[in-house]
């Protein structure tokens, strides 16, 4: 797409203020260690020259001209040596690094209190955010998904019952086989439901903040993506009068 510099890391909940913030700093940084070389160069244009050619050598494993969204990009970056720090909890504590913490003083836009707290704020959010999406997921597969199956695979059992008590040889096949699918997924739901559960009592037992976030990415999103797939399998396979919300095909051509 051209010469330039893109970034896409902002969530649609955040403020851009943050990550300009921490740009404009590490920019600044960046051109202060240049003005600082060239205001004391004798050569002006040869100091120039040398500055961009050494900045180009030590950072040019950054550039890559490929497709920055696909897996070659990951799996490249990573034999670079560079960081992909993929999770908030992972990225988050290199908010308070010394590196940083020496780097936002030296230009006076946080003092190291101020660093701190803003780490907290931040870790905590993620903590606060994440429980409530679990505990809003737990409430939706328990009290709308599970008992619409439930209802659903019901009126199969009976409709099954029905057609062989007619005695005219009126098979149910296509019913039994679609009550033994639904229970399956039905059971693993309920299965995935009791493990988030227990996941979240862990997040409870955590003992600070940083601990607590991690456990949050690595026990309970897991749990939480699990029943978002069987809720997905389901979704394709229960009647539409059953099904308690809008499903993927209203919100995208119906609603």
């Amino acid at each position: 797409t051209g010469n330039k510099f893109e970034f896409r890391m902002l969530g649609s909940a955040f403020s851009v203020s943050g990550p300009n913030i921490i740009l404009n700093t590490i920019t600044a940084q960046a051109l202060s260690e240049f003005a600082e070389q060239l205001e004391a160069a004798e050569d002006f244009n040869g100091t120039l020259n040398r500055i961009i050619r050494e900045a180009i050598k030590k950072h040019r494993r950054i550039i890559f001209n490929g497709n920055n969204y696909s897996e070659e990009w990951v799996k490249e970056a990573s034999r670079r040596g560079l960081s992909n720090l993929a999770a908030t909890p992972d990225s988050l504590p290199c908010f308070i690094t010394e590196k940083s913490i020496n780097l936002f003083s030296r230009h006076k836009v946080f003092t190291p209190g101020e660093v701190h707290s803003r780490y907290e704020i931040l870790m905590e959010g993620y903590c606060k955010t994440m429980n409530i999406e679990a505990l809003t997921l737990l409430d939706i597969a328990r009290r709308d998904i599970f008992p619409a199956c439930c209802a659903y695979i019901k009126d199969l059992t009976d409709l099954a019952s029905a057609k062989k008590g007619l005695g005219i040889g009126a098979g149910a096949a296509a019913e039994e086989k679609m009550i033994v699918r639904l229970s399956s997924l039905v059971d693993a739901l309920d299965g995935k439901i009791l493990a988030l559960e227990a996941a979240l009592e862990k997040t409870r037992k955590a003992e600070d903040l940083q601990s607590k976030a991690r456990t949050f990415r690595e026990a309970v999103l897991p749990e939480m993506q699990e029943i978002r797939r069987y809720a997905d399998e389901l979704e394709s396979l229960a009647g539409a009068k059953y099904w308690p919300m809008p499903t993927y095909g209203d919100l995208l051509f119906r609603v």
